[in-house]
């Protein structure tokens, strides 16, 4: 496995795991304030689901992309 392939796959590792931490913290964060009945943590949940949907999509994304290169350094 060459240089370029393994500092690849560590970039893609990171990645994934920033979208992880990201997803569990949108995820959390909108069940900790869907217990409030404001009229505030309303508004703030609204963007938080976005980013919820957004760090899974990324994370599915970069599932993929993890896994080609693996293949990758099998051949």
């Amino acid at each position: 496995m060459g240089p370029g392939l393994e500092t690849a796959q560590h970039l893609v590792t990171a990645l994934l795991n920033l979208a992880v931490a990201v997803l569990t913290g949108a995820t959390a964060s909108r069940l900790w304030l869907a217990g409030d009945a404001s009229g505030w943590a309303e508004v703030r949940r609204q963007p938080l689901r976005m980013v919820a949907v957004a760090s899974a999509v990324v994370a599915l994304v970069v599932s993929v992309v993890w896994l080609w290169l693996e293949s990758a350094a099998m051949a």
